[in-house]
C-alpha cells in the first residue's frame, strides 16, 4: 500500500521540514457533521513540497479537537497524506496495529509510520498518548514546533480565530 514509497525516515523529515503558511485560516468556520473545520495551505520554505493543516473541533464537546498536518506528494492533485495529527481527550478505545498498545482517554498524538502503509492501515494509525497539551491552543502551539511552521507572525490570526470557537 507504500504507493509512494514513504520510509520512517522520509515521514520525519516531511514532519521536521520548514514550513511557510500560504493560506491562512479561512475566517469563517464549516459546520460540517458537528464539528467546525479549516484548513491551511503550507508550503515547504526551501522546497516546493505542499502540505496542509487541518484544524477540527467538535462544536458541543470542544475539547475534542484534531489538528493535523497532510502532505501532498508532487505530481499528484488531490492526494494529500496524514503525517501528523494531535488529538484531546475524546474517549473510546485506540489500538495501534503496529504493536498492539491500547488507550481508552487522554490527549494523544498519530503520526504516520511505514508500517502503516505496509500493512494498508491509516497513514497515521500509531498514537501515544501525550501530557504535553491538555487545551486546543496549548496542542496548536505545540504543533507549530513540532510542525516547523516558521511564519506565524505574519499570520496573527492562526491562532486566536480557532479561538472564538472556545
Amino acid at each position: 500500500m507504500n504507493e509512494f514509497g514513504l520510509t520512517d525516515a522520509q515521514i520525519n523529515a516531511y514532519i521536521r521540514c520548514p514550513k511557510n503558511i500560504v493560506r491562512p485560516p479561512n475566517p469563517s468556520h464549516k459546520l460540517i457533521n458537528r464539528h467546525y473545520r479549516n484548513e491551511v495551505d503550507l508550503l515547504g520554505h526551501d522546497t516546493e513540497e505542499k502540505f496542509q493543516v487541518f484544524i477540527r473541533i467538535n462544536a458541543a464537546f470542544p475539547e475534542n479537537f484534531s489538528i493535523g498536518l497532510s502532505f501532498q506528494p508532487i505530481g499528484t492533485s488531490g492526494v494529500y497524506i496524514k503525517l501528523l495529527r494531535f488529538n484531546g481527550d475524546h474517549g473510546g478505545l485506540h489500538v495501534n496495529a503496529q504493536d498492539n498498545s491500547s488507550f481508552t482517554q487522554g490527549c494523544h498524538i498519530h503520526r504516520a509510520t511505514q508500517y502503516a502503509f505496509e500493512n494498508n492501515l491509516r497513514s497515521e494509525n500509531y498514537a501515544k498518548l501525550t501530557d504535553s497539551y491538555t487545551t486546543y491552543y496549548d496542542a496548536l502551539c505545540i504543533f507549530v514546533e513540532m510542525a516547523h511552521i516558521l511564519n506565524t507572525d505574519q499570520h496573527p490570526d492562526f491562532f486566536t480565530h480557532q479561538m472564538k470557537l472556545l
